[in-house]
């Protein structure tokens, strides 16, 4: 019991790519990514509990290396793609 119901009660930490842009768009992650009117950003080892929960619902969908549709947050859209996952270290 005490080795399992760590798997799920421990917080995971998610490193993932984050875009933001002002508008809805069919373009992919790639094209997004390298565009002039995003906000892209790489969050590395972050602890799910800070994440926002719109985003997490989608990570938590998505195996590694997918890619999410857009998520509308406030005036804004997110797309996210996963890197990786892992149960959160205790210190």
């Amino acid at each position: 019991y005490n080795e399992n119901i760590a798997t799920f009660i421990e917080p995971k930490n998610y490193t993932y790519e984050q875009i933001i842009l002002e508008n809805d768009s069919n373009e992919s992650f790639a094209e997004l990514k390298n565009s002039n009117n995003s906000q892209f950003k790489l969050f590395e080892d972050v602890n799910e509990k800070l994440i926002l929960p719109q985003v997490l619902d989608n990570l938590k969908k998505l195996n590694i290396g997918d890619e999410s549709e857009s998520i509308k947050i406030g005036e804004k859209f997110f797309y996210v793609k996963l890197l990786s996952f892992m149960r959160a270290v205790r210190g």
